[in-house]
């Protein structure tokens, strides 16, 4: 994990970047069935230096948070998607999915233009600043991009050379804000859950949460029902993978057992059912909305410092410290 001051500086240089010599693209993305389509709308100069400037006033908040504390650095990751904490995550491009999605952050290629569609928006926009060489890049997701309603009532006027007229053209509305940063192969996530939407981080979850399961099952630990694993887990609602892929990330199936879990239960006053047959424990609940108890069972501070005796947790970020 890269540090609060390493971090400062990569941003630092991305800002530095920025005021160089360079280039502007603003990029609109779609996924498609067949993969990502990438366009590109056409600006004059004047408008890439407005968007060299957006970056550069997000890139100095971001400083300065960093270097007062007032914002952490962390990995990305599920674990530090559900805490209450102010952080910006961070990745190597080595260590995101090998993804057509992620590699368009890393491509030099040229894209057609277009003109931007409101009955066919984007999934999300890039803002890639280049000098030839190397680039940066801001990510932003779609809904904060606005364009002009001409259906809403009124008459719209344009006030040009003195004297107002009807505006009757399409007007672009770009967000003063970026949800995540990619520069010299570091990327920093302002907008954890955004970003999982737009990059499709659930296909990721779905194959922790699967592995959780298959592990829980290795050390003696099944559920009753596959409608528990199948429909409220895998395919459930996302928080119920963030939670999985915490319970993967802490490697929690690790150092369950049978008896353990039973403990926990009985000790915390759990409302998961369970009984115990052939050495191992299967675990029941009725509801969907008992999944959350489920979830406490095995993905909480109590259960973690119980099931993992031997080991320092740092509460906070859920994290296992050896």
């Amino acid at each position: 994990m890269t540090t609060q001051n390493d971090a400062a500086d990569t941003l630092k240089n991305a800002r530095e970047f920025v005021q160089g010599n360079t280039s502007t693209d603003y990029l609109l993305v779609h996924k498609r069935e067949t993969g990502p389509e990438i366009q590109t709308l056409e600006f004059r100069k004047t408008v890439q230096n407005e968007l060299e400037k957006l970056f550069a006033d997000v890139l100095t908040s971001y400083i300065d948070k960093v270097r007062d504390g007032s914002v952490g650095i962390r990995n990305l990751s599920a674990i530090n998607t559900v805490t209450d904490e102010s952080l910006i995550q961070h990745a190597t491009i080595d260590e995101l999915p090998d993804t057509e999605l992620f590699r368009s952050l890393t491509s030099d290629s040229t894209y057609p233009t277009t003109k931007y569609d409101k009955n066919d928006p984007p999934d999300f926009q890039l803002i890639k600043v280049s000098d030839g060489k190397k680039h940066l890049i801001g990510i932003q997701n779609h809904r904060s991009l606005k364009t002009y309603d001409a259906s809403k009532s009124g008459i719209p006027l344009l006030y040009r050379d003195a004297v107002y007229s009807k505006f009757e053209s399409d007007l672009l509305i770009v967000p003063e804000a970026l949800n995540a940063i990619y520069f010299e192969d570091q990327l920093f996530v302002m907008t954890p859950k955004s970003f999982e939407k737009m990059f499709e981080m659930r296909d990721e979850y779905e194959q922790k949460a699967e592995t959780v399961i298959s592990n829980f099952e290795d050390s003696g630990i099944r559920f009753s029902k596959s409608k528990i694993t199948d429909d409220w887990m895998i395919n459930g609602d996302i928080r119920v993978l963030r939670k999985l892929y915490t319970v993967h990330e802490n490697e929690i199936p690790t150092y369950a057992t049978p008896d353990r879990i039973k403990m926990v239960i009985d000790k915390y006053d759990i409302e998961v059912q369970y009984r115990k047959k052939n050495g191992f424990i299967e675990l029941d609940i009725e509801e969907y909305t008992d999944i959350w108890k489920l979830l406490r069972l095995l993905n909480s501070d109590y259960a973690e410092a119980e099931l993992i005796p031997d080991a320092r947790l740092e509460i906070e970020s859920k994290r296992i410290m050896d």
